[in-house]
């Protein structure tokens, strides 16, 4: 009976992701050729899949490119030759680091020689024409391969073009300077002598620059707006302030998250709509901030957490700390360095807090002057869900927008009675009673990590569970039935290509996309 109940839910939920997929795919493919009626886009689909590849270059892919970009960026391709070497300095290592006694050390490097010598190759997850085309797409500098700025898409750009986007980007001089210098050794200099403030001896040695490198801005495509402009994001691993940065956002993490109107994640937001009614006269919205992180005025900000920290037992010296690594942004791009006059780099390990500490001083002083107060009012970092009266939206947006002078606020209403916010779809029903189901924009691919990609099995195995503790979590009752049915096809998809993929362990001892069709049939039979 259950392998006849089990057909019968994959067919059923094959059908509902077909048609869902083509409906995403419709929505994307309209919308982008709404933004560039200019030029003919090579958008990459599959009949059941939704967009995953968006060509905005003015060369044309080969379908073996396609396929292999199709995969996603994190996509592993088994290896040509084991990396013996690179497997025998891991070990060292982690016996130099654990201090393994001798001979427990000469017994693991005879295991791993064994292993070595016996390991055949992985059979290859990915033909030889692509490999090809992987080789060829290297080649090609004319081109460049890069995440979309939100979905998951891969995007393929001129880098002429996207080179010019960049360079007009950074010559916006209300935010970036131009200067002659390379800052890394000064900024490296300044920050050595910040940590004697810490006094820990262990923490100033992990947390001292070694051979530091200048931070490296690049840019993601908004594939979802006109001209696909690009979201600056500043690489600052191995620069000089990444670390102290990184220890700085751990010690004032602790002080945000306190206020009422606090989101800590989807799951949360979910938990705080339970038992909310709403009236006729009430209108559902989200708030955004338009460009926050560069629009975070540091000044102000340094004040609020001097405040924010002065009843803390912390060191004053901190606060020093943290309004030098706010004021030292500085990145190179095509051999000229720039400083970044203010807001917060993207990222910067201390920009999503102070963003944060930022945005909780803004709502705080927003919603205290303000003559008409939301009904409901929670926020994730500059992401507002609100419940306001129609009849005072318009005052308390036109409010929203004199609170400070570098913060815009933009406004989105709900439609047909729905409004996302975060991944959750919120529902009104006609009763005044909100019901919540996943989100997925236009733009998003459902595309996530592949079961033949060359990467260790658990992690593998957690991409299909992720999902569905998400779907049991995000929907209520009236619609965890459809998430379950497509969660099964997508389970379905991602395990499919028969012996090119390798079915993927499940704890309770069965595969997943099985394990997932189970949990959509005893959903079902609840219903």
């Amino acid at each position: 009976m259950w392998t006849v109940l089990d057909a019968m839910t994959h067919s059923r939920a094959e059908n509902i992701g077909t048609q869902t997929a083509k409906r995403q795919e419709h929505k994307l493919t309209n919308l982008i050729k709404h933004i560039y009626p200019h030029k003919s886009l090579k958008v990459a689909t599959k009949s059941t899949e939704a967009v995953t590849v968006v060509n905005l270059s003015s060369k044309e892919l080969s379908e073996d490119t396609v396929s292999v970009l199709s995969r996603g960026l994190n996509f592993a391709p088994t290896p040509r030759r084991i990396p013996v070497e690179d497997i025998i300095t891991n070990i060292e290592n982690t016996i130099f680091r654990n201090k393994i006694p001798h001979g427990d050390a000469d017994c693991l490097r005879q295991d791993v020689s064994t292993l070595l010598r016996k390991s055949p190759l992985p059979k290859s997850n990915i033909t030889l024409k692509e490999v090809s085309a992987l080789r060829e797409l290297r080649n090609d500098e004319s081109l460049l391969v890069l995440p979309a700025d939100k979905g998951n898409a891969t995007v393929v750009v001129d880098t002429e073009a996207y080179e010019h986007k960049i360079t007009q980007m950074v010559g916006d001089t209300s935010v970036y300077c131009k200067v002659s210098y390379n800052p890394t050794s000064r900024v490296t200099t300044k920050v050595n002598k910040l940590l004697h403030i810490i006094g820990d001896k262990e923490l100033v040695a992990q947390l001292r620059p070694l051979n530091p490198t200048p931070p490296k801005i690049y840019g993601l495509p908004k594939i979802h707006k006109s001209n696909w402009p690009l979201r600056p994001i500043v690489s600052q691993i191995d620069a000089p302030t990444y670390k102290l940065s990184r220890h700085l956002a751990t010690l004032l993490q602790p002080h945000t998250g306190k206020t009422s109107s606090y989101v800590r994640d989807s799951r949360h937001f979910v938990e705080l709509l339970e038992g909310i009614q709403l009236q006729d006269t009430d209108i559902m919205v989200s708030f955004d901030i338009t460009s926050l992180f560069t629009n975070v005025p540091v000044d102000e900000v340094i004040q609020i957490i001097t405040t924010l920290l002065g009843g803390t037992t912390l060191p004053t010296g901190y606060v020093e700390s943290i309004t030098y690594c706010l004021k030292s942004g500085y990145f190179l791009w095509r051999g000229d360095f720039y400083l970044q006059i203010d807001g917060v780099a993207m990222g910067s390990p201390l920009a999503p807090v102070v963003a944060n500490i930022f945005m909780e001083w803004f709502e705080e002083k927003a919603l205290e002057s303000a003559n008409v107060k939301p009904r409901y009012w929670w926020r994730y970092v500059d992401d507002i869900f609100a419940v306001v009266a129609r009849d005072s939206l318009k005052d308390l947006t036109s409010h929203l927008n004199r609170v400070h002078a570098k913060i815009e606020v933009t406004i989105e209403e709900e439609k047909e009675g729905k409004l996302p916010f975060l991944d959750v779809l919120v529902i009104r029903e006609p009763n005044g009673r909100v019901t919540h189901t996943v989100y997925r924009k236009p733009t998003h691919t459902d595309r996530y990590l592949r079961a033949d990609s060359h990467h260790h099995p658990s992690h593998l195995s957690s991409v299909p569970r992720t999902l569905l503790n998400r779907a049991l979590a995000l929907c209520d009752h009236d619609y965890v039935n459809a998430e379950l049915r497509w969660l099964a096809w997508q389970s379905w998809r991602y395990g499919r290509d028969g012996a090119a993929r390798p079915a993927v362990p499940h704890p309770l001892g069965t595969t997943l996309p099985a394990q997932v069709r189970l949990a959509t049939i005893l959903w079902l039979k609840q219903s």
